[in-house]
């Protein structure tokens, strides 16, 4: 009995701070911090995705149309002008042959959450799947690895979910349909293609070392010394080393592929878990993340066992959307209950040369994001991937 009037009297408490009555206080604040909605999917789709981040295009082989965001189109784009895929003359079937195309395109969707199956894409959808196998860890929380619990703040982690969608937001919209131009073939919006939950390496540190044994190259100095050297490079030339096959900048390192990150800023561990994400399903040989990069891709993706990181640029959907500029009204002091502080800090010192809509993988978290988070209901994060696609727009035939 006690401890039911102490909660009364804490969501009175709540609803006096935020002018609401007490049983709605419970009801929607609880499912908000629970799995907020994105509130994308609608007019988000308009107002939260960043269409600038869309160009340049190359068409023909020549660059078109100047992007703003500075970032470097991907190592290796096709440069050759025609082409011509697939048909079967024996059969009378002619090949689609017409001018090359090369552009950014929304594609997909990575969800990083703290509640498994947790749907901010969808409305705040939470699918009503077991979520005790991983025990505690599978909640977001920050715990200690058994064998450093005596190692201060290095035996400390942050553990994350994800979910991963098709998102082909041009071909939804019919804004741009061109068979042999959209990575996946998907034409909707869909549910989750992939969950961490499918990856049991996700949950358990040593499964996945066994999964993944390249993570042991990690210790090699040369190794060691790839992450700081990309991240200064990313820094000043807004773009990763696609070389450094293992590192992600400024975000740190790739493997293991596992939802535990240390605990820097959250968005900095869910920036760097989005990039395993990537790297992680790029290894499976399935359509989800091939490489779409190159004349060998210009009719047929490519599988990508090691991840082609400057193939993508990144934007943040949810909790602020970076279509929405740098939004410098963050408030400061101590934040609403169950959320932490929001620290102080002026971010207008950094310039137009940082303002920008998308970022590369492993670009500074400091100038594009670290502000971005929101106590409570901001802690879950979307990211939309856009992709460079080197395709073949038939003008001539149709056989693919």
């Amino acid at each position: 009995m006690a401890h039911r009037v102490i909660w009364g009297l804490w969501w009175a408490l709540v609803a006096m701070l935020f002018g609401i009555a007490p049983a709605q206080a419970e009801s929607v604040s609880l499912s908000k911090i629970r799995c907020p909605d994105a509130k994308i999917l609608g007019a988000g789709l308009i107002s939260k995705i960043c269409w600038g981040a869309m160009f340049p295009l190359k068409i023909g082989g020549v660059n078109t149309f100047p992007s703003k965001d500075n970032i470097p189109l991907p190592e290796g784009v096709n440069d050759r002008p025609l082409c011509a895929c697939g048909g079967d003359l024996k059969k009378g079937i002619l090949p689609r042959a017409g001018v090359t195309l090369g552009l950014w395109q929304p594609a997909r969707v990575i969800e990083i959450v703290r509640k498994p199956y947790c749907m901010p894409l969808f409305g705040g959808l939470q699918l009503p799947i077991d979520q005790t196998a991983g025990g505690e860890r599978q909640q977001g929380f920050t715990y200690t690895a058994p064998d450093q619990i005596h190692t201060p703040f290095m035996g400390q982690f942050i553990f994350m979910n994800w979910n991963f969608y098709a998102f082909p937001v041009l071909q939804a919209l019919k804004l741009f349909d061109a068979p042999g131009c959209n990575p996946g073939g998907y034409a909707a919006f869909d549910m989750p293609l992939m969950f961490s939950g499918f990856f049991p390496n996700w949950y358990d540190p040593e499964l996945a070392y066994f999964l993944n044994p390249d993570v042991s190259l990690l210790t090699i100095p040369a190794m060691m010394v790839a992450q700081p050297i990309e991240c200064g490079y990313a820094a000043v030339n807004r773009a990763p080393i696609d070389k450094f096959w293992m590192s992600a900048g400024c975000w740190g390192n790739l493997p293991p592929y596992t939802g535990s990150v240390t605990p820097a800023s959250s968005v900095r561990a869910s920036s760097l878990l989005s990039a395993r994400v990537l790297s992680l399903l790029s290894r499976l040989p399935t359509s989800l993340v091939e490489r779409t990069v190159g004349k060998d891709a210009v009719c047929v993706p490519q599988y990508m066992p090691i991840l082609k990181k400057s193939q993508f640029k990144i934007s943040m959907l949810f909790p602020v959307p970076e279509a929405k500029g740098y939004d410098t009204t963050l408030p400061s002091g101590p934040s609403a209950p169950f959320g932490q502080q929001v620290q102080e800090q002026d971010f207008t010192v950094l310039g137009n040369a940082n303002r920008s809509c998308a970022h590369s993988i492993g670009y500074p978290t400091a100038l594009w994001g670290d502000w971005r988070k929101r106590p409570t209901t901001g802690e879950d994060y979307v990211y939309l991937l856009w992709q460079w696609t080197d395709c073949c727009l038939g003008v001539v035939g149709g056989g693919s």
